[in-house]
């Protein structure tokens, strides 16, 4: 970490930024020091790159002159990588992007990155697509989405099982995410669905499942969370957001336990302490309330779901109203009668 600190400390000077692209040509007075940049060792420019992330050198040489004609000439297979996975990104009428920014991922120099870049990739095709064709077939051979599955799985082969460190450990999830990804877009994939966590260091299970949660929906991960859950008995001293209000979910509304048992339980295992974090909950929480009633949310059923939440708190009740509004504006609650409160009103509370 000095080492970095070191480079960064180095490299960095306000004087010398400016708005840089991919592929932009330095200055005439700079090209003398393209073959040795400012004399810093190859060996400790490797060895910072192959800490981090594709997206993390896309910004440093964005950020800065020097760092930028630096990484360009020693990882440019990352760059025209990158590069090839925004031409895919802009173009999807046609195949040909999408095909050059598979074969660019795979001449990656820094064998770390590729995990990362295909999920890239994977998620740039997710949306909604202008596809020239509108059969299946005849997009699954376009877009040769063979090609796609065999490059993952070619790379899922090249790390260890189980994974050696959390290095390891990210990129097998990553590969998930392209591969679950892919199959949303191309014909359903072959390749199994793996819960890596049971493989993997109990350790690294929150940075697997939050990394996980960013891009498949919490529906189609229900063996992971629930493994977390059974399996997980460290005890996080903090939790990101998300995992903690897909976490948070899952307990209430898998069972028919209280909120205050919850939350109790969301405290002591994963370090919820926060007001902060416990308003998000709750707003994660009064968001789902709706989707578990097949009649139209307004009646008892949904007053009684939101007291077995948070108790005569008519505010949560309102905020769950309003959750099941946004969802579907047709909801009519009216003026129906709210839950029954106390004679006094108290204000918002973890329990």
């Amino acid at each position: 970490m000095q080492a970095l600190n070191d480079i960064f400390s180095y490299f960095w000077n306000d004087s010398e930024n400016d708005n840089l692209l991919i592929g932009k040509e330095p200055a005439p007075a700079d090209k003398t020091n393209r073959d040795n940049p400012f004399n810093v060792p190859e060996k400790i420019v490797d060895a910072f790159a192959s800490l981090l992330s594709a997206r993390t050198l896309l910004r440093l040489a964005l950020a800065n002159k020097r760092l930028h004609f630096l990484l360009t000439s020693n990882f440019q297979s990352t760059f025209t990588a990158l590069s090839m996975i925004e031409a895919a990104r802009r173009d999807t009428s046609v195949a040909w992007p999408f095909v050059r920014a598979i074969e660019s991922i795979q001449t990656v120099s820094i064998s770390a990155q590729r995990p990362a870049l295909f999920r890239q990739l994977a998620l740039t095709i997710s949306g909604p697509r202008q596809f020239a064709w509108s059969d299946d077939d005849q997009r699954n051979y376009m877009f040769d989405s063979n090609k796609f599955y065999k490059a993952i799985a070619d790379e899922t082969r090249l790390i260890p099982l189980p994974p050696r460190c959390t290095l390891d450990a990210l990129a097998l999830i990553d590969l998930t995410v392209a591969t679950s990804t892919g199959s949303r877009v191309f014909k359903p994939t072959e390749i199994t669905h793996f819960n890596f966590l049971k493989t993997s260091e109990k350790a690294w299970w929150p940075a697997m499942l939050e990394s996980l949660i960013i891009d498949i929906p919490a529906q189609d991960l229900k063996a992971e969370i629930a493994t977390f859950l059974e399996k997980y008995d460290d005890q996080m001293v903090q939790i990101s957001d998300p995992l903690a209000c897909v976490l948070a979910t899952t307990l209430f509304f898998g069972n028919t336990r209280s909120g205050a048992d919850v939350r109790s339980e969301m405290q002591r295992r994963f370090g919820v302490t926060r007001s902060e974090q416990w308003r998000t909950i709750d707003h994660a929480i009064a968001s789902h309330i709706h989707l578990h009633f097949r009649a139209e949310p307004p009646g008892p059923a949904f007053d009684a779901e939101c007291t077995r939440w948070r108790t005569n708190d008519e505010k949560f009740v309102v905020l769950a109203e309003s959750a099941a509004l946004a969802a579907n504006p047709r909801y009519d609650f009216g003026n129906r009668p709210m839950i029954s409160m106390p004679d006094k009103t108290w204000g918002w509370s973890i329990w």
